[in-house]
């Protein structure tokens, strides 16, 4: 027959209905490899041991962050970045990506995944002591992705954590 992909809301509910279009016949189907794929929801920590905090970027104490700590000190140069290493995801496609930040006035971040094409994002706030949350779309591959946080000629949002959703 063939495959056929649908996507729905989080709680929707999900059945196969068969008719044998004649109600004096008896109708039996059998389904076979059929699979229903729970979205991914996994949330990463700036500041988790196995990231990259490379340069003048480094971790600080944060008491509203998720998880106490933020990475601070992104951008004005390129070796002061913030990378998210592992981001593992199941199937390739396009996911959503909520970051949390923190700023007062306006920056700007550099972010690439696994090495493509960095997406220039602009960013405002009114605090380094309260995250603020914004969401994009990324390209994820299948399995371990590495996305990176950075802005070579300004300096960027302090960044708390990632949450990926989807695909």
């Amino acid at each position: 027959m063939g495959a056929i992909n649908v996507t729905m809301a989080g709680n929707a509910l999900q059945g196969l209905a068969v008719t044998a279009h004649n109600n004096t016949t008896l109708n039996t189907s059998t389904f076979d490899n059929v699979s229903v794929n729970k979205p991914v929801t996994v949330s990463f920590e700036a500041e988790a041991g196995g990231n990259t905090i490379a340069g003048a970027a480094r971790v600080a104490s944060c008491s509203a962050c998720s998880g106490g700590q933020k990475a601070g000190f992104i951008g004005n140069g390129s070796a002061n970045f913030g990378a998210i290493n592992n981001v593992n995801v199941p199937a390739d496609g396009d996911y959503r990506m909520q970051i949390d930040y923190l700023v007062n006035g306006s920056r700007s971040f550099s972010i690439s995944v696994s090495g493509g094409p960095a997406l220039q994002l602009s960013l405002s706030g009114s605090s380094f002591s309260i995250p603020a949350t914004t969401t994009i779309t990324v390209p994820l591959r299948a399995g371990s992705n590495t996305v990176r946080f950075g802005n070579d000629t300004a300096f960027a949002p302090d960044l708390d954590r990632i949450v990926i959703s989807g695909p």
